[in-house]
């Protein structure tokens, strides 16, 4: 019985030996893993010392990147020893099981300051496409996260960090990304003062040609090195053809690459407090929205702003009478753009021209300009480029003004453009009173108020409560109106 045991012990053994084909896998990963930092490297920004391969019992790997460094600019991280182990499901994929950086490493400064990170937690799980060279699925999270940085620079300290990201790939399909980042109790202490954020989220999605995605970037990477090295050693006062050649294929990749971007990044609970703890202001909530489509026609929206709530200012606010300041306080902001139907390619070929050649003299840019300007607005005429204004307003205490609208670019327009606007405003005769007690703007702002209010279309709101309208229309001709009635003559350049 106990021949039989240690002789199936040793055929094991035997099984579990390395032999060549088990060395070919090795070699494999590691030319893999090797193929994966180059990439990375072409933008300039890792650097490692040697990999090391060795295999699992159950069928997993596991790889050491030895002096791990990431220097992006003149900051350098010395990350150390990256261990990861991963599995190879098919021919096309590794799934990273684990990946664990050193519990602490040093952070160098421009000034050749130390700071050191602690990682009180980590974990990382992955899919990584060997095809694309990007990650298909991250499921990653760390905490308890602290950055102790020398006697009087900035230190840090980072409750949580949280990473999701998830995408399909397929050759012949779009490509859908997805991603997620989330922080949690971020406070960052300076010598000015102390900033304190309660969390942070950014949410966005890509949607792509994953052919031309892999493309611009094996492309592009290669360019940025080259670009830096070019910068090193040349370092001219303007750009060169040299330096702007690649960056016209590239934006012309990037939209038909990616026809589809939409992120928006949200915070909660800003803070900012002097250093003995004094607060100073703080804010409710704050957000930043994007969005870009690249139409089949060739045409560009792009959607964008910002906005922000629960602004409070615990100090008043200089030269104004105490108790006041609540009335001019910006509690709330909210500011939408969108711009409709950029010819984006086209636009790009026009404005790269000039200078794919050499740069201009002083001289020859003033012409540049001159040529550009008219150039340009024919191009967003015939496009038909408008902007919009929609989903804004302003809060000054009890007051809240409303504004939307659309400006059209127009070529045989007196003033190349028209115009449509409606701002609605809501408390105006509060804001009004709070001026006229506030000796620092009743002398110039009273008279204003008192003339925005004649110029109203007063009307009820739906509260009963009275809203002021003001309706502006720009015409072709250059005139403007103003509910209804004529604002101003023209507002078209006078002849010579």
């Amino acid at each position: 019985m106990k021949r039989s045991i240690i002789a199936g012990l040793l055929v094991l053994v035997a099984f579990a030996r390395p032999g060549p084909a088990r060395a070919a896998d090795l070699e494999a990963v590691r030319r893999d893993v090797l193929d994966a930092l180059a990439f990375i490297a072409n933008a300039g920004v890792i650097g490692h010392g040697p990999v090391e391969v060795r295999p699992e019992a159950d069928g997993s790997f596991v790889v050491e990147v030895r002096d791990l460094r990431y220097t992006p600019g003149a900051m350098r991280a010395e990350l150390g020893t990256l261990a990861l182990r991963l599995a190879a499901p098919d021919a096309e994929h590794y799934e990273i099981r684990e990946l664990q950086l050193p519990a602490s490493f040093a952070v160098v400064g421009p000034e050749g300051t130390r700071s050191t990170v602690v990682l009180g937690s980590q974990s990382f799980t992955g899919t990584f496409s060997k095809r694309s060279m990007t990650w298909t699925a991250v499921d990653a999270a760390y905490g308890d996260v602290s950055v102790t940085a020398p006697s009087g620079a900035p230190s840090a300290a980072l409750g949580a960090l949280r990473m999701r990201a998830s995408s399909t790939e397929d050759a012949a399909e779009e490509t859908e990304v997805a991603v997620e980042y989330g922080a949690d109790r971020l406070s960052i202490v300076t010598p000015a003062g102390r900033f304190d954020l309660g969390d942070a989220e950014l949410k966005g999605t890509a949607k792509g040609d994953p052919a031309r995605m892999i493309s611009l970037a094996t492309t592009f990477s290669a360019d940025l090195q080259r670009l830096a090295e070019l910068q090193q050693r040349v370092a001219p006062a303007q750009p060169t053809p040299e330096q702007l050649q690649p960056l016209l294929p590239f934006f012309r990749q990037l939209l038909a690459a990616y026809p589809a971007i939409s992120a928006e990044v949200r915070v909660h609970g800003l803070a900012w407090s002097e250093t003995d703890g004094t607060p100073v202001w703080s804010m409710t909530e704050a957000g930043y929205p994007l969005e870009i489509i690249y139409a089949p026609d060739g045409t560009t929206t792009i959607s964008t702003g910002f906005d922000f709530s629960g602004l409070t200012v615990q100090a008043a606010l200089p030269a104004l009478t105490p108790g006041t300041s609540a009335a001019f306080m910006p509690r709330s902001l909210a500011l939408h753009v969108t711009v409709e139907r950029i010819p984006a390619t086209q636009l790009l070929d026009i404005l790269f021209a000039p200078f794919l050649e050499r740069w201009p003299t002083p001289e020859e840019m003033t012409q540049v300009q001159a040529m550009l300007g008219p150039a340009v607005i024919r191009l967003l005429s015939e496009a038909g480029t408008k902007v919009k204004l929609s989903r804004s307003h302003l809060e000054l205490g009890d007051t809240r003004i409303e504004f939307e609208g659309v400006q059209h670019v127009d070529e045989t327009a007196a003033v190349k453009t028209t115009g449509d606007y409606l701002v609605e405003i809501r408390g105006l005769d509060k804001l009004i009173d709070a001026v006229a007690k506030e000796p620092m703007f009743s002398g110039g702002l009273s008279p204003v108020l008192a003339i925005l209010l004649a110029m109203s279309d007063r009307q009820l709101g739906a509260d009963g409560a009275p809203v002021d309208r003001y309706h502006w229309v720009l015409l072709p001709t250059g005139r403007v109106m103003l509910n209804g009635k004529e604002f101003s003559t023209s507002l078209a350049p006078r002849p010579n």
